[in-house]
């Protein structure tokens, strides 16, 4: 689909697996997720800070990330793609000083790399394990 949608018109979005569903929408001029919405009861569109892509995740947020900035009401969280992606938003955000930072993973992970971390997070493994790729 290319183009410019008409006034307040909206795409709605259902996909087998979740994840992202764009490609170039923040290079497109675009700057968030207003003109999408899920088709499925339980499935929400957000945005991937780390790529500016749309993505369709659903209430268990399976195979994502989550960064959680701030506690209680005042809390932000946002879904990433790749744990390396959520902790450079993650160090980013505890960078800033005296707020609470937690990364969540919501299923087993493996990363190709050692991950700096340098700020004041907490890593939520939700039941899960993070393990280093063979070389």
């Amino acid at each position: 689909m290319t183009g410019v949608l008409g006034s307040g018109a909206r795409i709605g979005v259902a996909m087998e697996n979740p994840g992202t569903f764009t490609s170039g929408l923040r290079s497109g001029g675009n700057t968030g997720t207003a003109a999408f919405f899920s088709d499925t009861d339980g499935y929400n569109v957000t945005l991937d800070e780390s790529t500016g892509e749309a993505m369709l995740t659903n209430d268990n947020n399976t195979g994502r990330v989550s960064v959680t900035v701030g506690s209680g009401s005042g809390s932000v969280t946002t879904y990433y793609d790749t744990l390396e992606a959520a902790f450079d938003k993650a160090n980013n955000a505890g960078a800033e000083g005296s707020v609470t930072v937690t990364v969540r993973i919501y299923e087993d992970m493996v990363v190709g790399a050692s991950i700096p971390v340098e700020a004041d997070v907490t890593l939520d493994l939700n039941g899960h394990t993070v393990m280093k790729a063979e070389e």
